[in-house]
């Protein structure tokens, strides 16, 4: 892995069809050219990830994102507030090209990160990116377990500000009459329903048009438990554990303040949970307010 912080090298890379891990504000991601099913597929091998799960693709400007998918200009618009952002939008596909999983429609969202975007400016294809992990394993945030990952399977590292929001974007389904909130995340559906009055969440399926919606996601190897106090917490053996309240006694014990906190180390704290090879993982339950659905719908995943 060549590992660079020149978001050009990064574009020309790309443009070879070669694959890439580079930072976002939400997690790490690995991409390829959406537009060269050859490279899409590298993704897949490296991460093990079924073929059936779609890719989110990422793209510079509001312009493109038009180009892709099939919405109006005044609906883009309405969503000037969260994009660029954690944000996804799974349109109709427009053009023919890009790769989809099979799919009639494309997730499409622009990063509120200076050296994505620069590296996006400079492609004339958008950039099919799920995030850097394994599959199933907890995405990466942090510079080193990128490295410790994917150094012997992966082209280029584009390095940058690590993504300060630790988890993915929240995607939402606007390519039928009805919108639906398909994968909670940084902007919640609160947030959304002034803007889409009609909204409702997604109540399961088969084939759901999202990544992170099908299978088991975001987990270590270790056993997830949640609880609401320490007492639950199992003390038998050696185990980690993060949350407002902490026993002290895990290998890894990682208090967190707020929800915000929560999501930024929830990934860290798991990658670091296997580097340790821990049997148990315990998770607090995340408070009311901000991300807690978000938090809840990883935890939850993490544990089943």
């Amino acid at each position: 892995m060549r590992i660079t912080d020149d978001p050009r090298l990064a574009a020309s890379y790309l443009k070879q069809g070669k694959i890439i891990i580079f930072p976002t504000e939400t997690v790490f991601g690995m991409g390829a050219d959406a537009t060269n099913p050859e490279a899409c597929k590298k993704i897949y091998a490296i991460k093990g990830r079924p073929s059936d799960n779609p890719l989110i693709l990422h793209t510079a400007t509001p312009g493109q994102m038009m180009e892709y998918g099939h919405i109006k200009y005044d609906v883009l618009k309405a969503f000037a507030p969260f994009i660029p952002g954690p944000l996804t939008l799974i349109l109709k596909k427009k053009r023919p090209d890009l790769f989809s999983a099979g799919l009639a429609t494309v997730g499409l969202r622009i990063p509120a990160h200076e050296k994505a975007l620069e590296m996006l400016k400079e492609l004339p294809f958008p950039v099919a990116a799920p995030s850097a992990n394994l599959s199933g394993k907890p995405s990466l945030t942090r510079i080193q377990d990128v490295i410790e990952t994917f150094s012997d399977s992966v082209d280029l590292l584009l390095t940058g500000d690590e993504p300060i929001h630790g988890i993915e974007s929240t995607v939402i389904d606007l390519s039928k009459e009805q919108p639906v909130y398909l994968r909670p995340g940084i902007v919640s559906f609160d947030e959304l329903l002034p803007l889409l009055p009609s909204l409702t969440r997604w109540s399961g399926g088969d084939n759901p048009p999202s990544p992170g919606m099908k299978y088991r996601h975001y987990a270590p190897s270790g056993k997830v438990k949640i609880y609401c106090n320490t007492l639950e917490i199992n003390n038998v053996g050696e185990f980690s554990e993060i949350g407002f309240e902490v026993t002290g006694k895990g290998v890894v014990s990682k208090k967190v303040a707020t929800n915000t906190e929560y999501a930024q180390e929830l990934y860290a704290f798991f990658t670091l949970s296997d580097r340790k090879v821990l049997k148990y993982v315990h998770c607090q339950l995340p408070r009311e307010g901000a991300l807690h659905e978000a938090l809840l719908e990883r935890l939850i995943k993490a544990s089943s």
